[in-house]
């Protein structure tokens, strides 16, 4: 008689609560080529989960972002490198196979918002096969295979959308930078199929179908009256597409 479990592709109990991944990092990241998920909370540079402090801030910036358009903006000015997580920056550098930011003179560079949450929840672990520790997955360049890398970019752009609320469908630089960075510029690695990824396709998010029940407090919720905080916090209501009933 067949296993009941190999309709989930697996061999046994256990295999149903591992998940396997195909898309490794360099050898050069990642020296054993991990096929599976590790995670260490708050044990690789920072020690705790951005606070709700560091959300309202960002909101408060008044542009989407400013010149140089990189790390450097300040993230009073730049809501999208308040956002990203770079203080204190002066570009960037290929370093060890990763893309690095590099400091300002005399300072201790920080990761915040975005940046802090991957390194928060990947940590650093020990794996067999090699001698020093290694970077959760969600550190890697391949984060997307730990999912919780999904479910920390949907509150990224949850965030977004409430700064838009605030502040209008806004985006720069519109035109006369980096090839794929300006408004109507078709995205890498997307433009490889749909090149109708553009940063503006992304900026009414009615248009693709979705809406986020809890936006931050202050936002104006489908243009109207802002969202009050006690609105914010309340669990949303239960909804269901009726093809699935």
């Amino acid at each position: 008689m067949p296993s009941p479990y190999t309709a989930f592709g697996a061999k046994n109990y256990y295999d149903l609560f591992v998940l396997w991944f195909t898309v490794v990092d360099p050898k050069v990241v990642d020296p054993v080529g991990l096929r599976y998920v590790t995670r260490n909370f708050g044990t690789l540079l920072v020690e705790s989960l951005p606070p709700r402090v560091d959300i309202r801030s960002a909101l408060r910036a008044d542009h989407y972002d400013a010149p140089t358009f990189d790390d450097s903006p300040p993230p009073e000015v730049s809501f999208r490198n308040a956002l990203e997580g770079w203080r204190d920056e002066v570009g960037n550098e290929c370093s060890h196979g990763w893309v690095e930011p590099i400091p300002q003179q005399d300072h201790v560079k920080p990761h915040e918002m975005h940046n802090r949450v991957h390194l928060w929840v990947a940590g650093i672990s020990k794996v067999p096969g090699i001698k020093d520790p290694v970077p959760g997955t969600i550190a890697n360049n391949t984060s997307p295979n730990d999912p919780v890398f999904f479910l920390h970019h949907a509150n990224v752009d949850r965030i977004w959308q409430s700064w838009m609320a605030r502040r209008g469908r806004v985006y720069a630089p519109r035109s006369g930078f980096r090839a794929g960075q300006n408004l109507n510029d078709p995205m890498t690695p997307f433009a490889s199929f749909d090149r109708t990824a553009t940063p503006a396709s992304q900026l009414e998010i009615s248009k693709l179908d979705y809406r986020y029940e809890r936006p931050e407090p202050g936002s104006r919720e489908g243009g109207g009256r802002p969202v009050s905080a006690e609105t914010a916090a309340r669990p949303p209501a239960l909804r269901f597409n009726c093809l699935l009933q």
